[in-house]
């Protein structure tokens, strides 16, 4: 079974500018008992990689007004 978890977050800065950092992970899951130890870890990766591309000074999709 293949288990794909997707998460996106909207920042919003100082003078109405917003950023949104978008991750997705798939990962294949042979044994049917461990499928919420995968669920967790994947949804770990990609709540860190969106915080990392959220930090300051990195380059990040502006949202128009």
């Amino acid at each position: 079974m293949k288990l794909k978890v997707s998460y996106g977050q909207t920042k919003s800065l100082p003078g109405f500018n917003n950023v949104r950092a978008n991750a997705e992970f798939e990962v294949e899951v042979n044994d049917i008992t461990k499928i919420d130890d995968a669920y967790q870890h994947a949804w770990k990766i990609v709540r860190d990689q969106v915080n990392k591309n959220l930090e300051p000074g990195l380059p990040q999709e502006e949202i128009p007004f």
